[in-house]
């Protein structure tokens, strides 16, 4: 269905459109145009009807590109097969069902709510978020997931291999590992159980209740400790 058809013009008393434009697949495109808009000029423009030679150069470099790096098997081998709404409710549910506290079933099911915004920062963007809430490891976690989540697609991929490794010295190492293997990498099974997201609101609720930088080691943080100090003169939700 054509957009004006959708949206009823003519029945509404409008003009129909001087012009609609189109694109297919395979980088073709075109438009067609009331005869008072068609140039005199015969050949001036291309369309899919009547090829666009350019159009061909471009979709030949697509299909070397394509073959040369083997896209269609990277795709079968990391494709997503649920929306990042459904993996977070997924990765939740995994927290929940391994027995994890409240907080971290939170950060589990919030982990990926910035990839939409910023995909290369999305785990700092989660971690600002919860920061006041939660602990420093679950913070720690959080910020990091995104590297550590690259040692289960990195195969796929054309990038170095484990860059989880520079952290090893780091003492959240072992949780953000243990984050990603049990609840964020296996969270795209569209055959898994998963609960509904107002299971999840009670526990959303409670976390952002507590007081901001509640934990005691935030305290040692200069800037936590400086924000701490101004969060008097927040509103705190009622």
């Amino acid at each position: 269905m054509w957009a004006h058809d959708y949206w009823q013009l003519e029945e509404h008393g409008l003009s129909p459109p001087d012009i609609m434009t189109f694109a297919k697949k395979l980088q073709t495109a075109g438009y067609f145009a009331m005869p008072h808009m068609r140039p005199k000029e015969g050949y001036r423009i291309f369309n899919t009807w009547m090829g666009d030679p350019c159009k061909v150069l471009l979709f030949k470099a697509v299909v070397k590109t394509i073959k040369e790096e083997n896209l269609l098997d990277r795709v079968k081998s990391c494709g997503v097969k649920l929306t990042m709404a459904q993996h977070g409710l997924q990765a939740a549910t995994r927290a929940k069902d391994d027995g994890a506290d409240e907080e971290l079933i939170v950060c589990a099911l919030l982990h990926d709510i910035g990839e939409l915004f910023q995909p290369i920062s999305h785990g700092e963007l989660a971690a600002s978020w919860l920061r006041p809430y939660i602990s420093p490891q679950n913070y720690w976690v959080l910020e990091h997931h995104e590297i550590f989540q690259s040692h289960y697609y990195q195969h796929a991929m054309n990038m170095p291999k484990d860059v989880r490794d520079a952290f090893k010295d780091y003492p959240y190492f072992q949780a953000c590992c243990d984050f990603c293997e049990k609840y964020d990498a296996p969270a795209f099974d569209p055959t898994y159980e998963t609960l509904p997201l107002s299971y999840f609101e009670p526990m959303v609720h409670r976390v952002f209740a507590k007081p901001a930088y509640w934990h005691p080691d935030w305290k040692k943080d200069p800037i936590c400790a400086a924000k701490l100090a101004c969060a008097s003169a927040y509103p705190t939700a009622e």
